[in-house]
């Protein structure tokens, strides 16, 4: 009888209409409010040098994604596009601005509840806006800033090598490219190697369609640009790489110079980052 009754019990919890979910009412208007009086009004509370340190970009750079985003047009629309549209919600709400959103991930690089007492903006959301914005920046600057060099571009590369750093030819460090080529992963599961032998960088070269620079040093003509790269990369002729030990001036000479443009390129990708 007690297992029948507790039985009963169960299958009467079990049809009782439950609450997927606690509503919480956040102040979405307050807190766009607060956002723009504190970095984005003509008279805002934090100077600019704040928000580059908070952001890290310039507001103009942020201002200038954000436009973007909000007058993208092409039809159909895709879905991560229509989530950055500011629109009313179901219960009649205006939905969060553009702003909030993309201020969501850019500056605070916390966990994604730390959003809800500043943005008011609660964890499924901001998941969202990352996965969302991610896609769109995608559409947006993959054709210009991720596209493959043309010939002007490797020219311009050579120039700007040599003049900055004495190198003629050099294309840039393997380490550490221009970005039209990178990779991105968890921290940790790849190292140079095999990111190397997974990278498409030297298709082009392998199947001899790369573009033909011509460039002269100590007197001798080469057609194809080089990387720098330190000793744990292979013996490649697209690679040069410094001395493990300087054995007269000369050398030592260029070991200093090959390793201070290295370590220029990493200054400059660490400032991207």
């Amino acid at each position: 009888m007690q297992a029948y009754e507790h039985n009963q019990r169960l299958e009467e919890e079990q049809n009782q209409p439950r609450l997927t979910r606690n509503p919480i009412h956040r102040d979405r208007e307050d807190a766009k409010r607060r956002l723009m009086a504190d970095y984005f009004d003509d008279y805002c509370k934090y100077p600019l040098y704040y928000f580059r340190r908070r952001y890290r970009m310039s507001r103009k750079l942020f201002l200038d994604i954000v436009e973007g985003i909000k007058s993208y047009t092409v039809d159909p629309l895709s879905k991560h596009f229509k989530f950055f549209t500011h629109r009313p919600d179901a219960t009649g709400r205006m939905s969060m601005s553009v702003i909030m959103k993309c201020t969501s991930f850019i500056t605070y690089g916390n966990t994604p509840d730390a959003f809800d007492e500043y943005l008011q903006m609660g964890e499924h959301t901001a998941h969202n806006c990352l996965d969302n914005f991610n896609k769109f920046i995608i559409d947006l600057y993959m054709s210009k800033y991720t596209r493959n060099p043309t010939l002007p571009d490797v020219e311009k590369i050579y120039d700007a090598h040599e003049n900055i750093h004495g190198f003629p030819g050099m294309l840039g460090c393997i380490d550490y490219l221009w970005t039209w080529h990178a990779f991105f992963g968890v921290a940790g599961e790849n190292n140079d190697i095999n990111v190397l032998d997974n990278s498409s960088l030297f298709d082009d070269l392998l199947d001899d369609i790369a573009h033909v620079a011509p460039f002269v040093v100590n007197g001798g003509g080469f057609e194809k640009g080089y990387y720098l790269a330190d000793g744990i990369y292979p013996q490649w002729a697209t690679f040069v790489k410094s001395f493990s030990v300087a054995n007269d001036e000369k050398h030592g000479f260029f070991k200093r110079r090959q390793e201070s443009a290295r370590k220029d390129v990493e200054r400059a990708i660490g400032v991207l980052q």
